[in-house]
């Protein structure tokens, strides 16, 4: 696993701690689910191209 590093400015980070908070997660869960996610949604409008062609 690779690590990155993010910068956001307070209010961003306090309302990524509150959700992942709400999710009994961390931030770097909660960033690593929409990172895979935006993966998801990719895969998923390639495959209704391919199935449109």
């Amino acid at each position: 696993m690779k690590n990155i590093t993010v910068s956001v400015d307070e209010q961003v980070y306090a309302a990524a701690r509150r959700k992942a908070a709400e999710r009994n997660t961390s931030v770097s869960r909660l960033v690593a689910d929409f990172l895979r996610s935006l993966n998801r949604e990719d895969d998923l409008r390639a495959e209704r191209q391919r199935r449109l062609a």
